[in-house]
């Protein structure tokens, strides 16, 4: 069985990365909106987006292979602390 605290951060890394990588989309979109403005050749900006769309694909399936994992661990996760 899955770790849980292990499964629970890489969640967290998930998250943070997909994050990165749905600003990265954006900005890429920002940059071919600029660039067909100015009447440039986006060809090559359209390809790395979609590759850059891919992989945010594969890292939010990967996020869900993380939530499933998480949802076998044998071990519950840690109960909050009272202050």
């Amino acid at each position: 069985m899955p770790n849980w605290l292990q499964e629970f951060e890489h969640l967290i890394q998930a998250d943070r990365l997909l994050a990165d990588w749905q600003r990265r989309v954006a900005d890429q979109i920002v940059c071919i909106e600029e660039m067909t403005a100015k009447g440039y050749d986006t060809d090559l900006a359209e390809d790395l987006l979609r590759t850059m769309e891919y992989t945010l694909e594969v890292g939010q399936r990967h996020r869900q292979l993380i939530v499933e994992a998480l949802s076998r661990c044998d071990e519950a996760p840690p109960a909050p602390s009272s202050h």
